[in-house]
């Protein structure tokens, strides 16, 4: 919810959700399980400064939760400009996350040639 909450601009409900998942890294547990793991690692990310939300949300839904196979051609070309824009003077990681997660919605789109052309 903290990410979405940043990719939509939102930075008084993200704080508050980034602040949930802070506590809960705290707690004494050993065995958090892999969303757990990630949302931490999300986290970490934005304490150093190094998060994109927009990139980072649509990576979480392209590679990890597959939402984009329930997208429509038009949003998920929609979500790779957005990507795009995001990620615009980002660091060269980025860049190359946001080249990846691109081809991705545009090959979920049915859009193979597109895709390609941005994977290349």
């Amino acid at each position: 919810a903290g990410l979405a909450a940043a990719a939509a601009g939102d930075a008084e409900r993200s704080e508050a959700n980034f602040k949930i998942v802070q506590e809960y890294k705290e707690k004494p547990k050993k065995n958090w399980g892999r969303q757990d793991q990630y949302a931490f690692a999300v986290l970490a990310s934005r304490q150093e400064g190094n998060l994109c939300p927009m990139l980072e949300l649509a990576e979480c839904m392209c590679l990890r939760s597959r939402v984009v196979n329930f997208m429509t051609p038009e949003q998920l070309k929609d979500l790779a400009g957005r990507v795009a824009e995001a990620t615009i003077g980002g660091s060269q990681s980025q860049q190359v996350a946001a080249y990846y997660v691109r081809a991705e919605c545009y090959e979920y789109a049915g859009d193979g040639e597109t895709a390609m052309k941005i994977a290349t």
